[in-house]
């Protein structure tokens, strides 16, 4: 799929292969891999000369992820047991949307990057918040940082 001058490749395996996913933004190569399940979720994003690694545990792991786009500060947050899955990002002025099915979960994925700010969120699983892997502090952290990047 290409959005104008972006070049967004996105390959997709459904229940316990990887899910990568590879999307260039302008020369720079942001590169996305998840395992599903018990297994670790990583993604590497380069914007500009800048890594960004964000890792993430499911299961009964701690979820923390603090990106920098620019010299704006995103702070990513994934809700790991039975919460559904959307992460939002931008490419340029293009809207880059991908919907992934996890099992029978559907994730969606939405990549916003250049001037525009990065936010995701991520949830597995159905909808319920008291299996989040958040305590309530760490959630009423996160509601007001989310506020401020909206």
């Amino acid at each position: 799929m290409n959005v104008g001058k972006v070049k967004v490749q996105s390959v997709i395996y459904v229940g316990e292969e990887k899910v990568q996913s590879v999307i260039y933004v302008g020369e720079e190569k942001v590169q996305s891999v998840i395992y599903v399940a018990e297994e670790k979720v990583q993604s590497v994003i380069y914007v500009g000369e800048e890594k960004v690694q964000s890792v993430i545990y499911v299961g009964e792991e701690k979820v923390q992820s603090v990106i920098y786009v620019a010299e704006e500060k995103v702070q990513s947050v994934i809700y790991v047991a039975e919460e559904k899955v959307q992460s939002v990002i931008y490419v340029a002025e293009e809207k880059v949307q991908s919907v992934i099915y996890v099992a029978e979960e559907k994730v969606q994925s939405v990549i916003y990057v250049a001037e525009e700010k990065l936010q995701s969120v991520m949830n597995l699983c159905k909808e319920d918040k008291s299996h989040s892997a958040m305590n309530v502090d760490d959630q009423d952290k996160l509601n007001s940082a989310m506020k401020g990047l909206i």
